[in-house]
C-alpha cells in the first residue's frame, strides 16, 4: 500500500515536472521571405553595459530607423533573447534634439516586454516631435522576473 502511494506521488511529481519544464522552453517558429525586398537604414549604435544579468538576456542585434509622416524620427530595436526560459524586461525610448538635449515628453515611460525563449523581438518607438532626432533605449530586468 505505501509503495503503492510512494509509486503513485512519484509518477504525479514527474508528470508535473516534465509539464513545467516543457513550459519553460517554448519558443518560437517565424517565416520570412528568403530574399528579403526591404533595405533597411542601419543605425551604429554603442552598447554601455551596466547589468551582465541583461546582456546575457536582452541582446541588441540590430537597429533601423526611417522617417514616417514626413518628419518624425521611426526606431527599430530587435532584442534576442538568449535564455532558454521566457523573460520579462522593460524598456523605454529617450529622445534628443540635434543639439544633443533631451525632448521632455511623457511617452517616455518605461514599457514591459515578453522575451519568448530564443526569440527575437522588435521593439518600435516614434519620435513625438519633429525636433526629436536622436534616441536613447533603456532595457532592464523586469523586477518580477
Amino acid at each position: 500500500m505505501i509503495a503503492t502511494k510512494f509509486h503513485s506521488l512519484l509518477s504525479f511529481s514527474a508528470a508535473c515536472g516534465l509539464a513545467l519544464s516543457l513550459a519553460a522552453c517554448t519558443t518560437t517558429n517565424t517565416l520570412e521571405r528568403e530574399h528579403p525586398t526591404a533595405v533597411p537604414n542601419n543605425v551604429a549604435t554603442r552598447y554601455v553595459q551596466t547589468d551582465n544579468d541583461l546582456s546575457d538576456i536582452a541582446q541588441v542585434v540590430g537597429v533601423r530607423q526611417a522617417t514616417v509622416s514626413g518628419d518624425l524620427l521611426k526606431v527599430d530595436v530587435d532584442i534576442y533573447n538568449n535564455d532558454v526560459n521566457t523573460r520579462q524586461i522593460v524598456y523605454k525610448f529617450e529622445w534628443f534634439d540635434n543639439q544633443g538635449m533631451h525632448v521632455e515628453t511623457p511617452l517616455s515611460t518605461w514599457l514591459p516586454k515578453s522575451l519568448l525563449a530564443k526569440e527575437t523581438v522588435t521593439l518600435s518607438a516614434v519620435a513625438p516631435m519633429p525636433k526629436a532626432k536622436d534616441f536613447k533605449l533603456k532595457l532592464q530586468i523586469s523586477k518580477g522576473d
